[in-house]
């Protein structure tokens, strides 16, 4: 009767505790570099009516990253796949880990540096010219720099061989920018964006 009765209790514990939580999304390094940098995952300041897309990993992560009871372990794997994965709806949120009390560890150290030097205006530049645009204009929106204006206004303007560059996006870098380069009206006198918009 003993064991019998101790056998129920056992299993009316177990049935309450709560399990292990694996990470349904896989291990950071395996998320696909820019997989959350598309155009239809717009963060709120981007978003100009009810409707928008939504991505079940880059929500599952964030909602890991920003649990403040959950392993540290866990929170730094969060990001590190945010981040990776560019996803401009949460990157603030990896801002503000990075910049909270650190969970130490070689792993964490080297995320940090990874974060700082993506932030530098020679990486955002890079994004902005030859990479990411969306993600470039993300990064400038977040940390704005004065040496990522001309870029930024060139990005309006187009040219012979490349369309003018997303119009919101580049519109809210250049607001934040405080630069006052960004109220120059040349860019839109030129032919192709005048036209762009005209006809």
């Amino acid at each position: 009767m003993v064991s019998g009765a101790f056998y129920l209790l056992a299993c009316a514990a177990a049935s309450h505790a709560s399990p292990p939580r694996p990470n349904p999304f896989g291990r950071p390094d395996r998320v696909s570099p820019g997989v959350f940098s598309q155009p239809a995952l717009c963060p709120p300041e981007l978003q100009f009516s009810c409707f928008g897309m939504g991505n079940a990993a880059e929500k599952g992560y964030a909602a890991r990253l920003n649990e403040a009871d959950a392993d540290p372990a866990d929170r730094l794997a969060a990001a590190r796949a945010l981040w990776r994965g560019r996803s401009r709806r949460h990157a603030s949120d990896v801002l503000k880990f990075v910049a909270g009390p650190p969970p130490g560890g070689a792993i964490y150290r080297a995320f940090q540096r990874e974060v700082e030097a993506s932030l530098q205006p020679r990486a955002v530049l890079r994004e902005l010219q030859e990479g990411d645009y969306l993600w470039g204009t993300w990064l400038a929106f977040l940390r704005p720099h004065a040496d990522l204006v001309p870029a930024l206004l060139a990005g309006l303007k187009g040219g012979p061989k490349s369309p003018p560059r997303p119009i919101p996006e580049t519109m809210l870098a250049l607001g934040n920018s405080g630069d006052p380069r960004a109220l120059n009206p040349a860019p839109f006198e030129t032919g192709s964006f005048r036209s762009g918009l005209s006809e």
